[in-house]
């Protein structure tokens, strides 16, 4: 996609509206990913008919589905990464210990991707996890290390990639972006891959 002075002029602007209303949501506490969903809203809403080539969606509506979807995925894998940078640290387990890298190493590849393409659309992601992922993050610190750690883990990890296969599966669908697609389809099949482990590593605990 390429973008003349004017409309670049246009996003600069848009973007500072965002990261206002991305200052404004933080200070309220309010739920980093509605806050970002109701940014997006906003922002797809104040592109023209001429510029509506440019959405990531064939319609506003489909590209405030993509830009709400590309908010889940991207909080699910920062809480899949955050939790499992905890279990490198807690976990004596070495099976689940090397889950733990795999996922790290992964969804660290996936935040530069998902940053990349919601740079490309001027879509904000949310920068913080939502309220009910650090619920999550903070019961897995409050359990000891040991079995029930291990197994609260492996609970949490495998239920975030079916959550991120469904999503990026709804993201594929809503968008008409080959890029936006090879990216649902690329997280989709690693998030596949990492939660089959998880439910696996689960069962032999």
């Amino acid at each position: 996609m390429y973008w003349n002075n004017h409309a670049l002029r246009r996003l600069a602007c848009l973007l500072l509206t965002a990261t206002a209303l991305w200052l404004g949501g933080c200070s309220a506490r309010k739920d980093s990913t509605k806050v970002a969903e109701a940014t997006n809203d906003s922002l797809i809403e104040q592109v023209r008919p001429d510029q509506e080539s440019r959405l990531p969606a064939d319609s506003k509506a489909n590209a405030k589905d993509v830009a709400e979807f590309m908010g889940t995925v991207a909080n699910a894998s920062q809480t899949a990464r955050t939790l499992s940078e905890l279990a490198l640290k807690r976990t004596t387990d070495p099976t689940i210990k090397a889950l733990a890298q795999r996922s790290v190493d992964q969804e660290r590849r996936h935040k530069a991707s998902l940053d990349s393409v919601a740079r490309t659309y001027a879509i904000v992601l949310p920068q913080t996890l939502s309220t009910d992922s650090e619920s999550m993050v903070n019961a897995l610190r409050d359990e000891k290390a040991g079995a029930d750690f291990d197994k609260r883990y492996l609970r949490y990890l495998a239920d975030l990639y079916d959550q991120l296969v469904s999503k990026t599966k709804n993201l594929n669908q809503n968008s008409s972006s080959p890029t936006v697609k090879n990216l649902a389809l690329s997280i989709s099949a690693h998030a596949d891959d990492l939660m089959t482990e998880a439910e696996k590593t689960k069962k032999q605990e």
